[in-house]
C-alpha cells in the first residue's frame, strides 16, 4: 500500500485501494504536462472491470487527490465557473471537469522544471527502509523522473561501480531516515558525500527524530528532518510529493560533509588526494594539522571542493 489517506474513505471503497493506487499513479506520472481530466478519461485510466470507476473516482475527490470542477456556458470562453450570471440570471452546467490538486504536483513539477534536479539518488538502510524506498521509487520513476536505488544486495566491485557513478550522477540524494539509519557505515557514507557535493538533500523520516540513533548534530543544524509516516505507512503522495525540491547546498554546509569524509581517509591516502589536487606542499604538522589544513584548503571555494569530490574515491570506502 503506497497511500495514506483510506482513514477518510466511507468503508464501501475500501476493498478498492489498489485501483485507488494504480489511479493516482498514472495521475503523477502524468504530471505537469497533464493535470485536467473529463469523467470519460478518469474511466479510462481507472479501467478497472471489478470497481466502477465512478466510485474510484469519487474516492480520489474524498481523498484530496482530485478537486471536482463544473463548467457553465458562458457567451464569450465557453465555460464559466459560478453558479449564475452577474445579473442573477441561472446558467447549466454542462462539464464538469477534474484537477489533479497542487500537492500531488510540487516535487515531480520541480524534478522536470528546475535545472539540476534529476537524477536522484535513494540512500536507506536494507533492513529497515527497503519497502519505503522502493515506493517511492516507484513513484517517481512511473513519473518519467530518472534516479536509482539500489534494487538488491549484491557486493563486489561492479556494486560498488554503480554506487559510486550513481552517486557521483546526482543531483538530488534522498535519505530515507529510518531508525538505525545513521549507524550504517555505508549509509553515512552516501550521506557524507551527497552534504560534501552539495546535492540537494530531502530527509523522509519513517520516525521521529528522536527516534534517529546517532545522527550527527551538524546534520540537524542545516537540514531539516521530516517524519512523513502516518498510520504506520509513508505518506507518498499528499506530503513527500507535495514538498518542494531544496535548493543545492552552499560551501559553508558541505564543509561538514567534506571533514568528515577527509576523516575517513589513512594519512597516506590523504596526501595521495593533497598530491592530485596540487595541494600537498601546503599540508605540514602531524596527521590531524594535515586534515584540518586540507580541509579548509578544500572549502575556500566552490571549485576546490569539487574537485576534491570528482577525486574522492567512494568504492574503497565502501
Amino acid at each position: 500500500m503506497l497511500f495514506n489517506r483510506y482513514s477518510a474513505l466511507p468503508p464501501k471503497y475500501l476493498s478498492g485501494r489498489g485501483a485507488i493506487d494504480k489511479t493516482e499513479i498514472c495521475l503523477v506520472k502524468a504530471l505537469p504536462q497533464k493535470k485536467v481530466y473529463t469523467f470519460d478519461e478518469l474511466a479510462k485510466i481507472v479501467g478497472s472491470k471489478v470497481f466502477p470507476p465512478a466510485d474510484i473516482i469519487e474516492a480520489l475527490v474524498v481523498t484530496g487527490v482530485l478537486e471536482l470542477q463544473e463548467a457553465h456556458i458562458c457567451p464569450d470562453t465557453g465555460f464559466r465557473d459560478a453558479d449564475s450570471w452577474d445579473d442573477g440570471t441561472e446558467n447549466y452546467v454542462i462539464d464538469i471537469r477534474y484537477v489533479v490538486k497542487g500537492s500531488l504536483m510540487n516535487l515531480i513539477n520541480s524534478f522536470k522544471t528546475e535545472k539540476d534536479a534529476s537524477p536522484y539518488f535513494i540512500s536507506f538502510y536494507w533492513d529497515e527502509g527497503l519497502e519505503h524506498a522502493r515506493a517511492l521509487h516507484t513513484v517517481l520513476s512511473e513519473a518519467g523522473i530518472p534516479g536509482y536505488m539500489c534494487v538488491d544486495m549484491t557486493t563486489g566491485t561492479p556494486f560498488k561501480r554503480a554506487i559510486t557513478r550513481t552517486l557521483q550522477s546526482a543531483n538530488t540524494v534522498i535519505f530515507i531516515e529510518t531508525p538505525n539509519y545513521h549507524l550504517r557505515p555505508a549509509c553515512r557514507l552516501e550521506r557524507d558525500f551527497a552534504i560534501a557535493k552539495g546535492t540537494r538533500i530531502m530527509r523522509i523520516g519513517t520516525c521521529s527524530h528522536s527516534e534517529l540513533n546517532d545522527v550527527p548534530t551538524w546534520l540537524n543544524g542545516n537540514i531539516q528532518h521530516e517524519d512523513f509516516m502516518v498510520n504506520g505507512n509513508l505518506d507518498i503522495t499528499q506530503r513527500i510529493l507535495g514538498v518542494d525540491l531544496p535548493p543545492h547546498l552552499d560551501l559553508t554546509i558541505r564543509r561538514d560533509g567534506i571533514r568528515e569524509l577527509i576523516q575517513r581517509l589513512t594519512p597516506d591516502k590523504l596526501m595521495l588526494l593533497a598530491t592530485a589536487m596540487g595541494l600537498q606542499d601546503q599540508l605540514d604538522g602531524s596527521p590531524l594539522a594535515r586534515q584540518s589544513s586540507f580541509c579548509n584548503l578544500v572549502c575556500m571555494v566552490d571549485t576546490s571542493a569539487n574537485d576534491f569530490c570528482s577525486r574522492y574515491d567512494i568504492a574503497s570506502m565502501l
